[in-house]
């Protein structure tokens, strides 16, 4: 499971159909302002020339970290935090075109 979306590395080489995927979570529980509990997910999200290149093993091009609040509201995907993971990645601005891979 991963994401399908063009990369260009801060070097300016681009990798077309890139293959972006989650590699590691963690998990983290705070309180809010409220004393409330909050569950934030934190993502480390790889970036890999394509799913071959990811699937034969070589490293990624590139990467970052992501992170958000827990869904915590019942629904289907409460508990597949990977699936979560994705769902956040597609609402940010440079992943409205990313495809399921």
């Amino acid at each position: 499971m991963g994401l399908t979306k063009d990369f260009t590395t801060g070097g300016g080489l681009t990798a077309t159909g890139a293959y972006h995927r989650i590699g590691h979570l963690s998990l983290q529980i705070d309180k809010d302002d409220d004393d409330s509990t909050v569950v934030l997910v934190n993502w480390n999200i790889e970036i890999h020339k394509d799913a071959a290149s990811r699937e034969a093993g070589a490293p990624p091009v590139g990467g970052f970290n992501a992170r958000s609040e827990l869904n915590l509201a019942g629904s289907a995907n409460q508990y597949n935090l990977i699936k979560q993971g994705y769902i956040h990645l597609k609402t940010l601005d440079d992943y409205t075109d990313a495809v399921d891979n």
